[in-house]
């Protein structure tokens, strides 16, 4: 299942007769859940004497660590000891609803959160729960009746069309999706959001209907990174590499980041010239010299490999057993057998060492019969 969504964060009061030590960490680790860092809440209650603080906070704020955690079992064993002990705060039952609607007991999860305040109820979690419980169960309409009365009460509208998708993709109505796509883009739902909806169509091979939202999104921002990387990702699910390739050619005069894939495309298309260039322009050292490296290949330019020596090995790629062989095999079509077989005494994986044997044999062929050499391996 997704990512948890309903955590609406508790701040307890400390009692006023613990000790500064005690409020202090009890403190200390409410406010680190509350800001998401639950390692560290974590690490902050193993210092709390459990036999001198109130027993049923701690319960709570570990059952919410533990809720993070996905230990949804312990999780609702907190949260219950928590109940038992006497919390107060009806929030709990939200909690504790999660926990159990995770390991699919949706009739414990529905009787714990109409324990719920009232309060509660009139907040996103809630809703969500309840539309998420009904689904999972086969009510559909009731499910999607709660998202329409959490929408019409001023809930949280972009998370509220982010569930409306996820339900549209699992019915398969992919045409509805993408109309809400455009509705939530309307509505001005996180950038974010909107790219994954289109990201959720391409994977389910509706790349004609991601693409629409995809081109939308593209008149707001055109330099876009992951946007523009969606978009090749796309094309090249269509088998439109070149398309692909275009996109991100494009796009790497703004963005230097994706000249390596933008040139990868286009080297894979035959357009070599147009690689080369964009092989230039990216900023990973090491990326763009085993590209260059096959480039060289590519156009049979073999005299111009042993010049990149001192740059392979300053950053160490001299310790890639592909770039072994493809050196190996430069230094034998350029005519330099002996560095060749220097490089062949470097490789040791399974897959190129059958290989290395073959292109042993020529290089002896070569020695022997100068006029026998083959030109091709």
């Amino acid at each position: 299942m997704r990512k948890m969504i309903f955590i609406s964060f508790l701040v307890f009061s400390i009692l006023a007769s613990a000790s500064e030590d005690e409020v202090d960490h009890m403190a200390l680790a409410s406010m680190l859940i509350r800001d998401g860092h639950f390692i560290r809440a974590e690490k902050t209650l193993k210092n709390v004497k459990e036999d001198e603080v109130d027993k049923a906070k701690l319960a709570s704020l570990q059952g919410m660590i533990l809720l993070h955690k996905k230990d949804y079992e312990e999780a609702i064993r907190q949260f219950e000891k928590a109940i038992d002990k006497g919390l107060m705060d009806s929030e709990i039952y939200i909690y504790l609803s999660e926990a159990e609607l995770r390991l699919k007991h949706y009739v414990k999860a529905q009787f714990s959160l109409d324990k719920a305040g009232e309060k509660e109820k009139q907040k996103l979690p809630y809703y969500l729960l309840s539309a998420e419980i009904a689904w999972q169960q086969g009510e559909k309409i009731k499910a999607w009746q709660q998202l329409n009365v959490a929408e019409n009460k001023g809930l949280n509208l972009a998370v509220l069309m982010k569930k409306r998708f996820s339900y549209l993709m699992e019915e398969k109505l992919y045409f509805s999706a993408k109309e809400l796509a455009f509705k939530a883009m309307q509505a001005r739902s996180p950038f974010v959001d909107i790219l994954a909806m289109a990201s959720q169509l391409r994977v389910a091979k509706q790349y004609d209907l991601s693409l629409l939202i995809l081109q939308a999104l593209a008149f707001k921002s055109p330099h876009d990174e992951t946007l523009n990387l969606e978009l090749a990702q796309n094309y090249i699910a269509k088998k439109e590499n070149f398309s692909a390739g275009l996109i991100l050619e494009e796009a790497a005069r703004v963005q230097p980041s994706l000249a390596f894939e933008a040139a990868e495309i286009l080297r894979q298309q035959g357009k070599v010239y147009r690689a080369q260039y964009l092989n230039l322009m990216t900023p990973d050292p090491e990326k763009k010299l085993k590209q260059k490296l096959a480039l060289y290949i590519e156009e049979e330019d073999y005299h111009s490999i042993p010049f990149m020596m001192p740059q392979l090995r300053q950053y160490n790629l001299l310790e890639d057993q592909d770039i072994r062989y493809a050196l190996a095999y430069s230094f034998f079509r350029a005519g330099d057998l002996d560095q060749s077989e220097k490089q062949i005494q470097y490789i040791q994986r399974d897959d190129l060492f059958e290989k290395s044997i073959e292109l042993r044999k020529e290089i002896s062929k070569c020695k022997e019969n100068g006029w026998a050499c083959s030109e091709t391996i």
